[in-house]
């Protein structure tokens, strides 16, 4: 009995997987693509833009413009890398 459920399973999860498929091509096709739209928010945006003239300032840490901005560090380094600022050894020279 258990042999007969589990391949029951099986069998709808291949028509499940198929159908999905199906719908994903047939949307390409009408030229729709799926997943998260790039680029940020205008809210993300402009904190984005807030956070570059704080780090460019050299006065406050990453961590204290998050602060700042209610968001983590890491956000901020996304933030920068989205705008293209260069992050790391800011205004430390390389001999």
């Amino acid at each position: 009995m258990f042999n007969l459920f589990a391949s029951l399973a099986e069998f709808e999860r291949d028509i499940i997987r198929e159908r999905t498929k199906a719908g994903l091509t047939a949307a390409r096709a009408r030229g729709r693509q799926g997943g998260r739209p790039k680029g940020l928010s205008k809210e993300a945006l402009s904190k984005a833009q807030a956070a570059k003239t704080l780090y460019l300032q050299q006065d406050k840490t990453v961590a204290e413009i998050g602060l700042l901005l209610s968001v983590g560090r890491a956000t901020i380094y996304r933030y920068l890398a989205h705008l293209g600022v260069p992050t790391g050894n800011l205004g430390v020279t390389q001999p």
